[in-house]
């Protein structure tokens, strides 16, 4: 298979830890790898990487210290402006990633949390910055635009998207000491307007930026990944670990999902906000709080503090400005470049038929359309994975363009924008009863506002994959773009507050979710 061009050089005496991650992105890399220092330090010239993963520990040459003193300060003499340094180790140092970055490093890798995605995104995403701010270099008279491509991180084609953009190039540049509160449906793009915030702040690319999903750990872990721990504070701290809060220091910490940490994480956090101060678990020392916190979630926090499932004054504390996310839907006009930039970043082997095409050439004019029409409840990020799938189909067909036949049914499904009639509404009590995506109510009803038209509309998806998924909650959230079912089971139980007289069409959800109809 044909590679990339983008090209990683790889400088580490442990080869065979990336055997995986060369065999999986094998597509998106042209890889140089070496075991020898001296060779791979000369390969930055003469193979003229994109980046270079470097691990700092040789056990013929250095050790951890002497590679951070001395290995690392001449791989980036001799990159200089070329390419970024991202430093791979397995090292657990205290302030390991500040001591990196402060010596001219553009990330850290661990491998004790290797993961094959989330390093190909960062690789990726260091690489971007890096070349953004080369080319800001060289064109000093370019200025940047509200209205700019998603090269930059942050597309804005509409004015609610602009506006949005500009408040938050506004708190990167000038209020870095304010928490920033991000909200949105799943898959908006709230980490991305989070990095477009960090990287308005001034020598961005030499502070960290760090994510972590609060959703993702048990309770016990959390507070170790959020704070750190010391040696021996608990069964199987075997070392000292440094937390999100610390490796963040003098940068950008994203606190995502923060809608479903208990009310015991809540009160912690608060605490922190309030004193400035946190500490590692199982420590007794103090550590100033000195990073940018950025707060996203999914969730509607006053309908979560009613039912008493998140603090009042915690929700005050982070939403000291906040800021709305609108979902695609709400921005058709920025599905088209969207689509092109997929195409552009997802389809990079030379050898296949939509290589270096944009959406006008990829699609059909009616998929195109389908794409255009369609209400897309995961957002971007189900946009992004549908067009990566249909990368795949139309490899697998050999077709050689993006055509209605390969479209995934939910997309071919007629939009519903009006109220079903006494008539439609008795449907249920029929045997013979269609399925949702049959059910297209009389225009002649009572004209509905927007939001309830994308409520039934949305419905009538999660309708059709429950059927589809024999029930299987899971299965149906990640074929509609979303994380898990809890995610579904959220927007379900809203939609089913605000609208439950429409519920009468959604047998399937309302067995399933043990709704009353």
């Amino acid at each position: 298979m044909a590679k990339s061009n983008t090209r990683l050089l790889i400088i580490d005496d442990e080869l065979g830890f990336y055997l995986s991650f060369r065999s999986f992105h094998q597509a998106n890399y042209a890889f140089e790898t070496t075991s020898d220092v001296e060779r791979g330090l000369k390969l930055i010239e003469t193979f003229q990487p994109d980046a270079v993963l470097l691990d700092l520990a040789h056990p013929k040459h250095y050790s951890y210290e002497e590679g951070l003193k001395t290995l690392l300060p001449k791989a980036i003499k001799i990159a200089k402006e070329k390419c970024p340094i991202i430093v791979v180790t397995h090292s657990q140092e205290q302030n390991l990633y500040q001591k990196a970055i402060e010596r001219g490093a553009k990330a850290c890798l661990l491998k004790a949390k290797y993961d094959v995605e989330k390093w190909h995104q960062k690789i990726v995403q260091v690489i971007t910055e890096f070349q953004n701010n080369a080319h800001t270099k060289a064109n000093p008279q370019t200025k940047s635009s509200p209205r700019s491509s998603p090269q930059d991180g942050f597309l804005a084609l509409n004015p609610s998207m602009q506006a949005i953009k500009s408040r938050l190039r506004t708190l990167g540049e000038k209020y870095s000491h304010v928490p920033v509160l991000i909200l949105g449906e799943t898959g908006v793009g709230k980490e991305v307007a989070a990095r477009y915030l960090h990287q308005a702040k001034t020598n961005a690319i030499k502070l960290p930026f760090e994510t972590i999903n609060l959703s993702a750990y048990a309770e016990e872990l959390l507070f170790s990944e959020v704070f750190g721990h010391k040696k021996g504070s608990f069964t199987h701290a075997f070392a000292d670990q440094v937390g999100a809060f610390e490796k963040a220091r003098k940068g950008t910490l994203f606190l995502d999902e923060i809608g479903e940490v208990s009310l015991k994480t809540q009160v912690s956090l608060l605490n922190v906000l309030n004193d400035k101060k946190f500490r590692a678990v199982g420590s007794t020392q103090d550590i100033d709080l000195d990073v940018h916190l950025i707060f996203a979630t999914n969730r509607d926090l006053e309908e979560a503090i009613a039912q008493g499932n998140f603090r009042e004054d915690f929700y005050h504390r982070i939403s000291d400005y906040a800021i709305h996310i609108p979902p695609l839907r709400e921005r058709v006009e920025e599905i088209q470049p969207l689509m092109d930039y997929f195409l552009a970043t997802l389809c990079t082997d030379s050898t296949h038929v939509l290589y270096q095409k944009n959406s006008t050439e990829a699609f059909t004019p009616g998929a195109r359309e389908a794409f255009q029409r369609f209400y897309w409840p995961g957002n971007i990020r189900e946009l992004r994975k549908t067009i990566q799938n249909l990368i795949i189909e139309v490899d697998v067909w050999g077709k050689d363009r993006i055509d209605e036949s390969i479209l995934p049914q939910r997309l071919l499904q007629p939009r519903v924008f009006a109220v079903p009639t006494a008539v439609d509404s008795s449907l249920h009590q029929s045997p013979n009863r269609p399925k949702p995506s049959a059910l297209v109510p009389s225009m002649n009803g009572i004209q509905w506002s927007i939001a309830k038209q994308t409520a039934f509309n949305e419905l009538s998806q999660i309708e059709q994959t429950l059927l589809h998924s024999g029930g299987r909650k899971d299965d149906a959230a990640r074929s509609i773009g979303l994380k898990n079912d809890q995610n579904l089971r959220y927007k379900v139980r809203k939609y089913y507050k605000d609208y439950p007289d429409i519920f009468d069409n959604f047998s399937m959800i309302c067995k399933v979710y043990k709704l009353s109809i």
